[in-house]
């Protein structure tokens, strides 16, 4: 018994983001075409180096606007909090 109690808590913990979906399906509706696709095989390598291209600047470019939106958030939150403190003064 207490050799599987130390053998249960030397065990790593279950990722939480273990039964997450992950599965991207337009990614795997656009390699099913290019691998059905009659394209040499250079052709396929450069249509997925623009599709996984395309997926980056679309992910920097969702956070950066984020970020713009989070920073606009802060400065509107401590111009707020300015002028409670000023009106307490």
């Amino acid at each position: 018994m207490q050799s599987n109690m130390k053998r249960v808590a030397t065990r790593s913990p279950q990722s939480r983001y273990k039964h997450i979906p992950t599965e991207n399906l337009k990614f795997h509706k656009f390699i099913d075409l290019i691998y059905k696709s009659k394209m040499d095989q250079e052709d396929v390598k450069t249509e997925i180096i623009k599709y996984v291209q395309a997926l980056e600047t679309n992910y920097t470019d969702t956070i950066r606007e984020f970020k713009y939106q989070l920073d606009k958030e802060r400065i509107k939150n401590k111009k707020s909090n300015f002028d409670k403190v000023a009106e307490m003064s």
